[in-house]
């Protein structure tokens, strides 16, 4: 059997700094991808009657203004084809490999599925896990209320594809060049810092969408939720090269917590937004102890608060849920530190 080598490169590299090379593919990413949307989106929205062509712009160049399942679901195809398309230029003319766009290549990034699905199944695995761990902390802890929905299987099934293609981008980008990258102008875990960085980066406009109803303190504590998020995924690079289990971790995460047990975040779930999940959850309004003097004495009542207003850090408010949790928090430390002692032995 010929193994094939993560990204060999075989002469010296056009760029020889591994830093910059990575900064100016995570430049070049959003330009390749919106260019290829732009290609191959408006057509089909002339032809489909979508509208204007400014707003057939706004929408083709917006994935998050895209409300329909097979809307998202077809831009995050092209999106996937413009990252492998935009690694396949830097490996061929900044890297210098002997590339050329076939299965060799889809495994030099990492996609190695037969010797790493063991890996792949242990990211679902841990994804799983903390995501229903925190459902069942805000339910036991009366956080939040669940209630079933009904199900449309066809919903679930687009829902799934939708988050495997999102997951196998980012972590094409992220772990698959960003990353090998880095590694080549710092130790791994500078690399693994600043590729988290660049993961947060990619889901700052997600978080940004809500800004604006939220306060600074929530909207700074999901982006560092997001930023250890990018930490859990990415460990296992440290110790492994290959891209299946922060591909099954992140799908995981993103699947159940959203499609799966109702939490709203980064603009994809909740109510307004397009997906349809299995839980219904509604943070409760909690009854507030309230001491109303009168002459005759003291008495006691209570009042209705809306408890996300009042506990913010603990529920992530309303538009964050639990991304924008310290509950979240802590189990993202805690995935990073059985992530790395797991695969540091392995």
């Amino acid at each position: 059997m010929v193994l094939v080598k993560w990204f060999m490169e075989t002469s010296a590299p056009q760029i020889k700094d591994g830093w910059v090379r990575a900064l100016l593919f995570f430049i070049a990413v959003p330009f390749v991808v919106s260019l290829l949307k732009l290609i191959l989106f408006i057509p089909i929205a002339l032809i489909s009657g979508a509208g204007s062509l400014f707003e057939i712009l706004w929408l083709g160049l917006n994935s998050n203004n895209n409300k329909n399942e097979l809307e998202m679901l077809g831009m995050s195809i092209i999106t996937l084809f413009g990252t492998v398309y935009t690694v396949f230029l830097f490996q061929k003319f900044i890297n210098r490999t002997s590339t050329v766009l076939d299965s060799e290549f889809i495994f030099s990034m990492g996609l190695d599925f037969n010797r790493y699905k063991n890996d792949f199944v242990s990211g679902l695995f841990f994804g799983f896990v903390l995501s229903a761990l925190g459902f069942l902390i805000f339910y036991i802890f009366n956080i939040s209320s669940a209630v079933l929905a009904k199900v449309s299987f066809l919903d679930q099934l687009i829902y799934i594809l939708f988050f495997v293609i999102i997951s196998l981008n980012n972590g094409i980008i992220i772990w698959g060049y960003i990353f090998h990258n880095l590694s080549s102008s710092f130790n791994r875990y500078t690399a693994l810092f600043f590729a988290a960085l660049a993961f947060m980066y990619l889901n700052y406009f997600e978080v940004l969408k809500y800004s604006h109803f939220a306060s600074t303190y929530n909207v700074m504590l999901t982006n560092f939720n997001v930023f250890l998020v990018g930490l859990f995924i990415g460990v296992y690079c440290i110790h492994k090269k290959n891209l299946w289990f922060p591909i099954g971790a992140h799908f995981a995460l993103k699947y159940f917590q959203g499609p799966v047990f109702g939490f709203q975040y980064g603009g994809y779930a909740g109510a307004g937004n397009w997906i349809d999940s299995i839980v219904n959850q509604r943070l409760w309004i909690k009854l507030k102890p309230n001491i109303v003097v009168h002459e005759g004495g003291v008495k006691s009542a209570t009042s209705p608060i809306n408890y996300y207003d009042e506990s913010i850090l603990i529920t992530g408010g309303k538009f964050y849920s639990i991304e924008g949790s310290i509950i979240f928090t802590g189990l993202m430390v805690l995935g990073i530190i059985l992530v790395h002692k797991r695969y540091s032995t392995s």
